[in-house]
């Protein structure tokens, strides 16, 4: 087996097994935090703020620093392909940045041959704890994890338009005098403080329990940090009545995407105050011109009823070792019904 002369010093594993095909092409498993940045920011281009390396970098400082594993191919000395990985407490492997992240793949560069893809799964080994993928791995064991729901936002100008194509004539109507009734109440929207984050988590916590994310203090470390994160536009409102707040949100944009995070709201106090904040952060999406609204994986109760579009998420939890194929989604966006 031969090693890599060129690599930094404990840097990188020297390739297991060198392929050819008509270039040469090599595997090599990163350990070194550096190291794997650099092979982020060379291979991953941004389309949504899961692919920025300081976004994801963020939770897994939360996840308490674990060990990283990069599986990366290399073509003439140039990585081409990469599957982030970090191991879990109890040795498993999942993504880069933990059980938060989304639209998880095999990511690869414009020129990397289909070779690449199969030599990085090859090197797969168990035991494997990946979700949120967005492509299916061709494995009995691979299911469906959830549902993301995103909008493609090119065809409106207004959340009005969204309202007037999605729904009937007579649920429009009624949406729109949920949010003129609460506009009438004097509900306010105001770019946040940062300090409002801590209101969101609260808010967040008293509707969902230990089944919030907030319910863990290291994710609450890493969601505070996000609106002061490199290479993404955060977007942090908060919503009043009468001087009190109802309920905060947060977004980040990155690539044309427009991602809402997670929200806080009081919907004891104030009904349909859930809707309202949905449709400000579509109108300030399309404010700055992006392209796609994510509202990220899982219906809770009103992602369908707003007539998102829906496309699967796969999960691998694999005990054993096995042989596996990536196999990219294309089956067309599913319009989820009411």
């Amino acid at each position: 087996m031969k090693t890599d002369e060129h690599a930094e010093p404990g840097a990188e594993e020297p390739p297991d097994t060198k392929y050819t095909t008509g270039n040469t092409m090599c595997v090599r498993r990163i350990s070194r935090l550096d190291v794997a940045e650099k092979v982020w920011r060379a291979v991953v281009q941004p389309h949504c703020v899961f692919d920025v390396w300081d976004f994801r970098e963020a939770f897994w400082k939360a996840c308490g620093s674990p060990a990283v594993h990069f599986v990366t191919a290399y073509q003439n000395e140039e990585p081409i392909a990469l599957l982030p990985l970090q191991y879990k407490p109890n040795g498993s492997l999942e993504f880069f940045g933990g059980e938060f992240m989304e639209d998880n793949t095999c990511y690869t560069t414009p020129s990397a041959p289909y070779a690449a893809t199969d030599m990085l799964l090859k090197e797969l080994k168990a035991p494997l704890a990946l979700a949120g993928m967005s492509s299916a791995l061709q494995s009995t064991e691979c299911h469906l994890d959830d549902y993301k729901y995103t909008l493609q936002l090119g065809a409106y100008s207004h959340y009005e338009q969204y309202l007037q194509e999605r729904f009937s004539h007579k649920s429009c109507k009624k949406i729109l005098r949920r949010v003129q009734k609460l506009e009438e109440k004097g509900v306010t929207v105001e770019t946040g403080n940062p300090e409002d984050i801590a209101t969101l988590m609260h808010l967040n916590r008293e509707s969902f329990g230990k089944e919030s994310w907030f319910a863990d203090p290291l994710f609450c470390s890493a969601f505070q940090s996000l609106v002061h994160l490199p290479g993404i536009q955060s977007h942090l409102f908060t919503f009043r009545l009468k001087g009190g707040i109802v309920g905060v949100s947060l977004a980040a944009e990155a690539g044309g995407t427009y991602t809402c995070l997670l929200s806080g709201k009081n919907v004891i106090r104030l009904e349909n105050i859930g809707t309202f904040i949905f449709l400000n952060n579509m109108q300030h999406a399309l404010r700055t011109g992006a392209k796609t609204l994510d509202a990220c994986m899982g219906n809770y109760n009103w992602k369908e009823v707003m007539h998102m579009e829906r496309t699967p998420s796969f999960q691998l939890v694999q005990p054993s070792p096995l042989t596996i194929k990536l196999f990219p989604l294309s089956a067309p966006l599913v319009h989820a019904s009411v």
